[in-house]
């Protein structure tokens, strides 16, 4: 239910359209099918390299090769490990298009969700303004925009494309060997739930951080935005303190 409850606000803010997303997936699928396949291409490859009767006892193998028309084994494990090379240059191709694409992706939110929230508070009544602080603004516009582009929207799609992969990872060794994926599940759910149980922690740090943020501004804007009565008064120590204090909150 919470992760439902995240996923909505998360739609809300985000200025991106459905379109975009939905493309975004289609990518992810793609490029973790061809990561799959790079991966699981090596074990045939060397079995395949290391003997070449798996070629008569692999009725798959023997369609390839009566497809391509070749004879002799030799030449079949080459042209094998021409396409082993084939898949995997598009391997790293496919990975380094996906963080290219992951990087842009999350820039352009990150500008579009400026834009909307400066739309926003110009459009807010002026009681609203008389009621906040202008720090917290700045602070919103210029670091919370950045936080979600570099911390919440940009990994949330890392662990998207990182999902894919695992699903199609999940399937490979369910075909090949469920012993093995049977014991990697029992191996990692502790794993799994003591990161899960930290989440009550992180929410309450980035909360603490923001504020902190906050009136970091609002004291440099105290003491720099009137620095002659600052100096006249000598208070520069206070907020000095000040400062030093949000500082190690932050």
């Amino acid at each position: 239910e919470n992760m439902f409850r995240y996923l909505k606000k998360l739609l809300y803010v985000l200025p991106a359209s459905k379109f975009s997303l939905l493309v975004a997936g289609a990518i992810f699928i793609v490029t973790s099918f061809i990561e799959a396949l790079g991966i699981g291409i090596i074990g045939p490859f060397i079995a395949l390299a290391s003997d070449f009767n798996v070629i008569e006892q692999t009725p798959i193998l023997v369609r390839i090769r009566d497809f391509f028309g070749v004879e002799d084994a030799s030449q079949f494990v080459a042209l094998d490990g021409l396409i082993a090379v084939i898949v995997f240059i598009s391997k790293a191709f496919a990975a380094l298009f996906t963080q290219v694409f992951i990087t842009r992706i999350s820039d352009r939110q990150q500008r579009l969700l400026i834009i909307k929230m400066v739309r926003s508070y110009l459009d807010a009544p002026y009681v609203y303004h008389i009621t906040k602080n202008s720090s917290s603004i700045i602070d919103r516009l210029i670091e919370i925009a950045n936080a979600f582009s570099n911390t919440i929207f940009m990994p949330l799609l890392t662990t998207l494309a990182n999902l894919f992969l695992f699903i199609a990872l999940f399937s490979l060794l369910c075909f090949t060997s469920l012993s093995t994926m049977l014991g990697l599940l029992v191996a990692l759910t502790p794993v799994l739930l003591f990161f899960n149980s930290f989440a009550p922690k992180v929410r309450s740090w980035g909360k603490q951080m923001r504020e902190s943020k906050a009136d970091i501004i609002q004291t440099v804007n105290h003491a720099f935005g009137s620095v002659k009565e600052t100096k006249v008064i000598g208070c520069e120590e206070y907020f000095e303190k000040q400062i030093a204090s949000q500082a190690r909150k932050l």
